[in-house]
């Protein structure tokens, strides 16, 4: 059996689930915490964000922003999935939906984003930018993900199917071109936030496709 102990309170956290926020007005204290939680700060499921059937593995409170992510909860193969893929899932999640904000609410405010061929930039806004870049040059979406964890590393394989809308600077014209290329990315997590975001492709292979 699972527990969670939290000062005088224990959780079992394959019995009880508890919501895990990334952020609370309060600090509940500190605790060594052995389930899906992600951070060392807990609450009971507040109200409107329980982890009753039908609800999505991660949410975030459209009062405060906070990204909600539910534990222990159960992944497209029916397995009992980490704090770092339920993660790493939101953020492809927030992705696909292109909702830029929760893409943003997975992130630590100085996350360490290696872009594919190209610099390595540290800190949420700068990563808000490049978002924001490829959000005007692209309209992309992702499928056929699997998503591979080890403690607070994950790794993630999948195909980037995407319109090239505009012309990226001194790349290929864009003129409304379609393609899907085979990526991946690599990720860190801590305290319930990816730290790390490495993109790797095939620029080569993106250039061929849109200039068929």
């Amino acid at each position: 059996m699972n527990h969670t102990n939290m000062g005088a309170i224990t959780i079992d956290a394959a019995t009880d689930p508890v919501t895990c926020l990334s952020v609370l007005p309060q600090n509940l204290g500190g605790f060594s915490s052995k389930s899906n939680c992600i951070s060392s700060q807990v609450v009971r499921n507040p109200p409107g964000l329980g982890t009753g059937k039908g609800q999505k593995d991660s949410e975030r409170n459209a009062h405060t922003g906070i990204l909600v992510l539910s534990g222990p909860t159960v992944n497209p193969v029916g397995k009992i999935s980490s704090v770092t893929e339920q993660l790493i899932r939101a953020y492809f999640d927030a992705f696909n939906a292109h909702d830029a904000e929760a893409m943003l609410a997975t992130l630590s405010d100085d996350v360490v984003h290696v872009i594919n061929e190209g610099p390595t930039e540290v800190g949420i806004e700068k990563f808000r930018g490049f978002k924001a870049h490829m959000d005007d040059c692209y309209r992309e979406h992702i499928s056929d993900l699997c998503v591979m964890v080890n403690g607070d590393r994950g790794a993630a394989e999948f195909t980037c199917s995407g319109t090239y809308l505009k012309t990226d600077g001194g790349l290929v014209e864009a003129k409304g071109q379609e393609y899907a290329i085979p990526a991946a990315a690599f990720f860190e997590v801590a305290e319930g936030k990816i730290t790390r975001v490495t993109s790797y492709y095939s620029l080569k292979g993106w250039i061929e496709a849109v200039s068929l």
